[in-house]
């Protein structure tokens, strides 16, 4: 029976022993594989970056996916092996003074395209309503508002020139042109042979403006008061 029983124990430890090999067999096999894969994917990337390297491209040349490639490999340059440091240690600086070069030449570039969007004037015509008359335009360029006016004749010529006035006015008090810190206006009207013709124009400088917004200057005085003001001499009698 004892006999029995110490067989019963050896064939146990042998099993567990066996099970031990063959899970620490598996949990290498694992480990190697990881390793591998690893490897593989180091190996796969150097192969791309040496491939970029050696076509001689410039940065502005690659395109997005080779970019990133160098991009990947200066950032981590110290951790790529001696050899293959000395070999591409000057077609890695090529390609970093290219990059350098070429991001210099696209804020330039970015540059002039906001100088240029910037003298685009921006059609705002919507966003105003005339108090007499209609409005035919209205462009904002900058801090500069252009607006164009057709009217028609008042009781007098006084009336029809201060009717201008009362529009601007209009405009700084109730639509927000106190923005602005300039305003050109100019007003068109019917004439006598049945064309359109100016009738009259002026400048508001922000002075003038934030005086109009304080109400210091009324309606009836701003032609007056304007900048570069100019009436058809008809409209002077």
């Amino acid at each position: 029976m004892k006999n029995k029983i110490i067989s019963i124990l050896l064939c146990s430890f042998i099993i567990i022993s066996l099970m031990g090999c063959g899970n620490t067999t598996k949990t290498t096999t694992n480990i190697n594989s990881t390793t591998k894969q690893e490897e593989s994917k180091e190996d796969k990337a150097k192969t791309k970056y040496i491939a970029i390297l050696e076509s001689g491209k410039t940065y502005e040349e690659m395109d997005d996916s080779e970019r990133a490639y160098m991009a990947e490999l200066i950032g981590n340059w110290d951790k790529q092996d001696q050899e293959f440091k000395n070999k591409y240690k000057s077609k890695k600086e090529f390609v970093e003074k290219s990059m350098s070069e070429a991001i210099a030449k696209w804020k330039i570039e970015d540059g002039q395209k906001t100088k240029t969007a910037d003298n685009i004037p921006e059609v705002v015509t919507s966003r105003y309503k005339a108090k007499f008359g209609q409005i035919l335009e209205a462009n904002k360029l900058g801090a500069t508002l252009t607006i164009k006016f057709k009217i028609k004749p008042s009781y007098n010529n006084q009336a029809t020139i201060h009717q201008n006035g009362y529009n601007v006015e209009d405009l700084i008090l109730n639509q927000n042109a106190d923005q602005y810190d300039t305003i050109n206006y100019w007003a068109v009207a019917d004439m006598e042979d049945g064309s359109e013709g100016k009738v009259v124009s002026f400048t508001l400088n922000k002075s003038l403006i934030q005086d109009i917004k304080s109400k210091n200057l009324a309606g009836i005085r701003i032609v007056d008061s304007a900048k570069d003001v100019w009436i058809l001499s008809s409209l002077k009698n």
